[in-house]
């Protein structure tokens, strides 16, 4: 079995997608990498120094948010690792699966997020995205988590 690659975004949806995966590899006895990617439009007027910061506080962020996922999921034996890139979205990730030789793609549907920018193009994202990296790819959808109580006076 190879490898999973995760694309992840961390708007509310991601905790789902990010146990979906850890859940799959640690079935699987396979690693998964998570990977967050950057739009250049927006990146590449910044200064060198700040689109390096802004690399290290999302990879620190995707490390600690799959730690908690996995700790809070009991998965101890979850290998992981997180990567932050530049670049079109799917040519970045299809980029990422040959260079971790991964042999297949987890990700989230927005469908249930607040910003979510891929609306119910998800499916055609997803054909997209194995038709680039060759690999399968699994939707995670959102769970629902049911009514539940916020808080009592």
């Amino acid at each position: 079995m190879a490898d999973v690659v995760c694309a992840v975004r961390g708007g509310p949806g991601s905790y789902q997608t990010r146990l979906a995966a850890l859940q799959l590899a640690a079935g699987r006895g396979v690693a998964v990498h998570f990977v967050s990617v950057i739009d250049p439009l927006a990146y590449e007027p910044l200064h060198e120094g700040e689109q390096h910061a802004i690399r290290a506080e999302m990879a620190w962020r995707d490390l600690a948010m799959a730690r908690a996922t996995a700790a809070r999921a009991e998965l101890d034996e979850a290998r992981f690792t997180v990567a932050v890139r530049v670049g079109k979205l799917v040519e970045t990730v299809a980029a990422y699966v040959k260079e971790m030789s991964a042999g297949s793609i987890l990700i989230g549907s927005p469908r249930e997020a607040v910003d979510a920018t891929l609306g119910d193009g998800v499916e055609q994202f997803a054909a997209d995205l194995r038709r680039r990296a060759g690999v399968p790819v699994t939707i995670a959808a959102p769970a629902d988590p049911g009514p539940r109580e916020v808080a009592r006076s």
